[in-house]
């Protein structure tokens, strides 16, 4: 129905997946659950990277008292070892590419500041965001996605925070059920490979936006566009804006230009 507001509930992260940023680029509002809590298996303090060979992580440490924690209170681990083998696992990965020495020490420095702010005790969430914001400006997304809001920001604002989105259509992320509970009615998407001759087997749901920026910099735009379109979402009605619409196969797509 006109109106109706199309909202992604996803894990805040240090680098949204390409399947979660599908969902952004196609919905009205972004709601970060940040009161789900924190898992060591999730991709909230870990991004994953593809090398020849297989897949590998980097990850922001957490303190051993704060992991039964929701992630907006978990705090950055002091021991700077996690911040070693993050820097190198970006070298390993990634220092053969074009992109590297563009890119690489900008991250390396946001992930300095994370290991600052475990030594003021402060917690991770800001910094994950930070670091986020980052990877989204490089990707040329900012300006492209709506705002985000803090679960716990939007139950602070809205008492009965539950009337701000269970009327409302909620997508979620492929195994994103596997660390944070969906509302009632959420529908989650499936996502298809993005073809793309720097990956043989496309670029898939799991893939991180980190990696995509390291692999193909200021290319990567031809992915990026493509990810609408390989988003499916089951019985899913138009955004408000009128940018999206169900197909006959059921499929959120583009409205053609007119």
């Amino acid at each position: 129905p006109p109106g109706r507001v199309v909202i992604a509930r996803l894990l805040p992260s240090l680098s949204p997946t390409l399947a979660e940023l599908a969902l952004m680029l196609v919905s009205d509002r972004i709601v970060l659950a940040d009161r789900t809590r924190w898992s060591r298996k999730s991709h909230a303090t870990r991004v994953s990277l593809t090398s020849a060979e297989d897949r590998v992580w980097i990850r922001v440490g957490v303190r051993t008292e704060d992991r039964r924690r929701p992630v907006a209170e978990v705090r950055p681990d002091p021991d700077r070892r996690w911040l070693r083998h993050a820097a190198r696992t970006l070298r390993t990965v990634h220092s053969g590419g074009d992109y590297f020495d563009e890119y690489a020490p900008r991250l390396v420095e946001r992930l300095e500041a994370v290991a600052a702010a475990a030594e003021r005790g402060e917690p991770v969430l800001p910094h994950l965001l930070g670091f986020r914001g980052f990877l989204l400006s490089r990707l040329h997304l900012s300006g492209r996605l709506p705002s985000e809001i803090l679960e716990s920001d939007l139950a602070r604002s809205e008492p009965k925070a539950g009337s701000s989105i269970e009327p409302h259509p909620v997508l979620t992320a492929p195994g994103s059920g596997r660390f944070m509970a969906h509302p009632v009615g959420a529908v989650t998407a499936e996502f298809s490979p993005v073809p793309h001759p720097s990956r043989p087997a496309g670029f898939q749901a799991w893939d991180s936006a980190l990696d995509l920026l390291l692999t193909l910099g200021p290319d990567s735009w031809t992915v990026t566009d493509r990810l609408p379109e390989a988003l499916q979402v089951p019985g899913m009605v138009g955004t408000a804006s009128g940018r999206f619409r169900v197909s006959p196969s059921r499929t959120l797509q583009p409205e053609e230009e007119s």
